[in-house]
């Protein structure tokens, strides 16, 4: 079985077996643009995987993430990847 691999799509730190990791997702409905954060494992793993999906290590990264999603959203640069162009290549 092969075992996945993680880093905080913030500060790119590795994820290990302890560590209390968020998972944010970027979701759309209509015109109607939100940005969800939850502990990770959630009890549904098919979650910490997707384009829309950003693992992030800890509640500081989990807040960096929020605030660029906030800033992108009201600048009109909004998309429904979770951070900003810039931060998805990492």
């Amino acid at each position: 079985m092969k075992s996945e691999t993680y880093a905080c799509d913030i500060c790119g730190k590795q994820k290990g077996d302890v560590n209390h990791w968020w998972v944010g997702t970027a979701t759309e409905i209509g015109s109607h643009r939100s940005f969800v954060v939850y502990p990770w494992p959630c009890g549904r793993g098919e979650v910490a995987v997707g384009k829309r999906v950003n693992h992030l290590c800890g509640q500081q990264c989990a807040i960096q993430a929020v605030s660029e999603w906030l800033q992108a959203n009201t600048q009109g640069q909004g998309s429904l990847s979770a951070l900003p162009e810039s931060q998805e290549t990492k």
